[in-house]
């Protein structure tokens, strides 16, 4: 059978019947119409919650979390065992959750930090009874961590955190606004589309990272800000100096050059090559990294150096609220273990006044009570921990600024070294030798959540062959425990 008699008998078969002595004609397609975007669904902007002296901020509002609240949203049975079950063991019934702040005044050990968790209906969180602040029942968790309940939602934090946060709620501290370390990174998402929005200020590196800080000072950075929204879109913004940030377009646009030219390079030799993986992820590779570079290049306007990037359309946005809902889930734990390892900070400032103390000493000359110059040592050891008594054993599992005489005796003295403050390490230097024998350990000892299980930290120091002291360190072991 001819095949264009096959098709046109199928062509019969199929297409409806038309009327006797009509032609029948094949309709028009239908012209395709492309759905409109739908506008951002409406919901808080939070950053009422975050206040002014913030230097950090992440704020996931509710459409950031609907993977998680959508678990149990359309399950009525299981929301009310899980909030009757939360109730009881937490005190506060999460399934309510409307949304999370999570904000820090820096990230030293001393800056107050905290998450507010918004929800519908809030109420004190069980834990330790630790007092009132202004009326607001306090309550204790793991280690220096506070809960407190709020005007719609509740408080987890450092006690200054805490604090900070009912003071806000009061009118007795403001929010973030116009004049605030974070105002100029805040404004490009603050609008409702946007599900998720990390802000920070290099303030918050002062007295943390002098490394980092010197970085952004060198490329004019004042603050930054990512974001995340509801078509899966996302923006970074440095905001500073137009021409330090000019300066750092160029040289981004540079690294991103050479990496698209190495990246060329290595699908060039896959091309010529027999293997059929490499090459085609080599190939898939090079266009797809030159599609997103060519999208998010970086664009100077006016303060602000801008790059974005909109993921391709998917059937539904569950897989950004997926990895969103994560993120949530594990806010908590996440928060608790930065409040840990701002302690640390402590440990590596103090064993660089040892460090420094040290070198003074070996430098400096030294002479018996006779008269005599001796030989270049470093300060007698102390094999023992200092203060005795571990920090966990102590009022508020701090060990207690004793001051005074207690340090003034060797070798604190001869390093100038003391504690004058509340502080979470004990302190030991261990020294031995002679000239360019000499050589000494000075090392701190924490338990942070006091579960038994100690992180150190240690600096080393011994003399080279030119007389001078080097150090190494410090060597960190079990450092957030």
């Amino acid at each position: 059978m001819p095949r264009t008699l096959l098709i046109s008998l199928l062509l019969i078969a199929l297409l409806p019947g038309c009327p006797a002595r009509q032609k029948c004609v094949l309709p028009e397609p239908a012209a395709a119409v492309k759905p409109a975007k739908p506008a951002p669904p409406a919901q808080e902007s939070l950053l009422n919650h975050v206040p002014h002296a913030a230097t950090l901020a992440l704020v996931i509002r509710e459409n950031g979390l609907r993977m998680v609240t959508s678990l149990y949203a359309e399950d009525a049975a299981m929301k009310a065992e899980l909030s009757t079950f939360m109730k009881r063991v937490l005190g506060v019934d999460f399934t309510t959750l409307k949304g999370v702040v999570v904000w820090a005044t820096g990230l030293g050990d001393k800056a107050a930090a905290g998450i507010f968790i918004r929800l519908k209906d809030a109420t004190t969180p069980k834990g330790a009874a630790k007092g009132e602040y202004k009326g607001v029942k306090l309550v204790g968790f793991s280690g220096d961590v506070l809960g407190a309940a709020l005007p719609g939602g509740v408080m987890i934090g450092s006690e200054a955190g805490v604090k900070l946060a009912i003071d806000l709620a009061q009118g007795a501290a403001t929010a973030m606004g116009k004049e605030s370390a974070l105002a100029g990174a805040a404004a490009m998402g603050d609008y409702p589309g946007v599900d998720l929005l990390l802000l920070g200020s290099v303030l918050a590196l002062d007295g943390a990272d002098a490394q980092a800080r010197a970085m952004a000072t060198q490329f004019g950075i004042a603050a930054g800000s990512f974001s995340w929204d509801h078509e899966l879109k996302l923006k970074a913004m440095l905001v500073g100096d137009p021409d330090k940030l000019a300066q750092l377009k160029k040289m981004i646009t540079a690294v991103l050059g050479v990496q698209v030219a190495k990246l060329k390079a290595t699908k060039d030799t896959a091309k010529q090559g027999e293997e059929a993986m490499k090459g085609v992820s080599s190939i898939m590779g090079y266009h797809l990294l030159n599609r997103v570079i060519s999208e998010a290049e970086p664009k100077l306007e006016e303060n602000r150096l801008v790059a974005g990037y909109s993921f391709p359309s998917m059937d539904s946005t569950q897989l950004f609220t997926g990895y969103v809902g994560i993120l949530a889930a594990v806010a908590i734990p996440a928060f608790i273990k930065y409040i840990r390892k701002s302690k640390t900070v402590e440990a590596t400032e103090a064993l660089d006044r040892l460090k420094l103390g040290a070198k003074v000493y070996y430098q400096a000359d030294h002479y018996s009570k006779r008269g005599k110059l001796q030989p270049k040592r470093f300060p007698p050891s102390e094999a023992k921990w200092w203060p005795p008594v571990p920090c966990c054993k102590q009022p508020d599992k701090k060990c207690s600024a004793v001051g005074g005489s207690a340090w003034d005796q060797s070798p604190w003295r001869a390093l100038h070294f003391k504690m004058d403050s509340p502080h979470y390490y004990q302190y030991r230097f261990i020294s031995a030798g002679k000239g360019k024998g000499a050589t000494f350990i000075a090392e701190a000892l924490g338990d942070l959540d006091c579960d038994g299980e100690y992180s150190n930290f240690k600096i080393k120091g011994h003399i080279d062959s030119a007389g001078s002291v080097v150090t190494v360190g410090p060597i960190i072991e079990n450092e957030i425990e």
